[in-house]
């Protein structure tokens, strides 16, 4: 189980706070709630996964953006939880040869924000 309890949402700018939101009310009634840092910088995404260490990557983008989101996920930490929304289904396909966590079409909701995590036990999420 991880000892830390980040998650670097990485999207553009009001998709991201919206996340952070969503992520706000899941952990509501969490015993021991997760960190939320948001990002939109994509120049600087590697920095920032390292800064921030995080246990869970949610990323919210589209297209060769969120692939390479995921792949530099990937590229600090092999097994980075790693959670994939985009507006183009035929990612779908890359987000399984990253290994991904999760992936789903654009928009987030709370349905596949409760989908995703029933799949990653190994986060220590109990809400």
């Amino acid at each position: 189980m991880y000892k830390k309890r980040n998650i670097l949402i990485w999207g553009q700018h009001q998709e991201s706070e919206d996340t952070a939101l969503l992520l706000k009310e899941y952990f509501e009634n969490a015993k021991n709630p997760f960190r939320c840092t948001v990002s939109c910088d994509y120049d600087e995404i590697f920095a920032q996964i390292v800064d921030s260490d995080p246990t869970l990557v949610i990323v919210l983008a589209d297209g060769a953006n969120g692939l390479e989101c995921v792949f530099q996920s990937k590229k600090y930490d092999r097994d980075m939880t790693v959670f994939w929304f985009s507006d183009d289904p035929n990612f779908s396909s890359q987000s399984h040869r990253l290994e991904c966590a999760y992936f789903a079409e654009k928009p987030l909701t709370a349905e596949k924000l409760n989908k995703a995590f029933s799949r990653c036990n190994h986060l220590g999420i109990s809400v």
